[in-house]
């Protein structure tokens, strides 16, 4: 079972094209986020555990 401390909050920003892919990801893999605008831009801040942040680097990695 994970423990919501064993979570911290992560930052992305992504194009509004990138920000819909991404949320894709996110509702798929169950990570909590909230997303807002940031100029031209989305700005993301997900609660992860360290395997999600890997596994989400990994995702924009090979996407963007």
């Amino acid at each position: 079972m994970i423990r919501q401390y064993d979570r911290d909050w992560y930052g992305t920003e992504l194009t509004k094209e990138g920000a819909d892919l991404f949320k894709q990801y996110l509702f798929q893999n169950s990570i909590y986020f909230e997303a807002s605008e940031a100029e031209n831009l989305i700005h993301f801040e997900c609660f992860m555990t360290d395997d999600e942040l890997y596994f989400a680097d990994n995702w924009l990695d090979e996407r963007f």
